[in-house]
């Protein structure tokens, strides 16, 4: 039987393929949502990342702790190098030993999806949904794996600026989900009546406006959202009955995405809405930015399961 895994001594290591196989999106949400729950209970150290510049880039740095359980961190740099590795680290809380290695970008994208599946469970309608995807890259693609594993799916919309992109993207997550999905030419065809709407663009200027969206709509949106450099528009947030992030730590070290002449936003922990979901009424939006520990965590969930099979 070929190994899900390779062994170094007791240490568990893990390449994409072996991530993509065995984690399934259900269980990323279920851990994640430990997580953010840890988070806000003092359980979860999560401070915000760190940049070291080299050169022509960063090396990047995101690390955490979950009490009793495992910490660790993520390294990876912004060099653009046709080759660049990520990798993800976690150490047994109790020893210290390093338990697991994730070499690629996998663990890295499917926390952030798995955090979003936490949001979308809070904030998505409890209902069947249908679903803009603004953006065919992985990060949207990822975004959705979660969605559908928590909200029954009735079509999705997909939107990118290249049509090629667009085309194959839908074409592929077509053959991939049992809910049809089609390309369509604008963003604007794509959120129109869109019940959720999942933003997930390196564009830093707005892709959609807000005059598009339904009035109940659920916005996700996992790209640049910084003042003056951000993939929606000035009037998301001060027209969003509720607005919620995966970290404020993250969060309040970049400029909010609003003028300086008009009134900040109330932004509420995720951690707040899983407690009390709030109705499924208004404009609520979702800022991705990243909770930090939450990848070594879900490593260390990962290795576990894998053993205990």
């Amino acid at each position: 039987m070929e190994s899900h895994q390779e062994s170094t001594g007791s240490v568990k290591v893990f390449r994409d393929t072996q991530v993509r196989d065995l984690l399934r999106p259900q269980d990323a949400i279920a851990w994640m949502r430990e997580a953010v729950i840890a988070e806000s209970k003092g359980q979860l150290a999560a401070p915000a990342r760190l940049n070291a510049p080299i050169g022509d880039g960063n090396l990047v740095l995101t690390a955490g702790s979950f009490v009793e359980r495992a910490y660790g961190y993520r390294v990876y740099d912004t060099l653009g190098l046709p080759e660049s590795e990520q990798i993800v680290v976690a150490h047994d809380a109790h020893s210290g030993a390093i338990e697991a290695i994730a070499i690629g970008s996998e663990i890295g994208l499917r926390r952030t999806s798995a955090l979003g599946g936490v949001a979308h469970d809070a904030l998505a309608p409890n209902r069947p949904i249908s679903v803009a995807l603004i953006g065919a890259g992985r990060q949207g693609q990822g975004q959705l794996w979660a969605l559908q594993a928590v909200r029954t799916i009735r079509n999705v919309k997909v939107f990118s600026r290249t049509q090629d992109n667009r085309n194959a993207t839908a074409q592929r997550l077509d053959s991939t989900y049992g809910f049809p999905v089609t390309a369509v030419g604008s963003a604007e065809e794509a959120v129109t009546d869109a019940d959720v709407v999942i933003m997930a663009t390196n564009s830093p200027s707005p892709v959609i406006q807000t005059e598009w969206l339904a009035e109940n709509c659920y916005v996700a949106t996992v790209g640049p959202k910084q003042a003056g450099h951000s993939e929606f528009d000035d009037d998301l947030l001060h027209k969003a009955r509720i607005i919620t992030t995966d970290s404020m730590n993250q969060l309040s070290t970049s400029e909010l995405p609003i003028h300086s002449n008009k009134a900040e936003p109330t932004i509420v922990p995720l951690a707040q809405l899983i407690e009390n979901p709030p109705s499924p009424e208004g404009l609520r939006v979702y800022l991705s930015v990243g909770l930090a520990g939450t990848e070594p965590y879900l490593l260390h969930r990962l290795a576990a399961q894998v053993v205990s099979k």
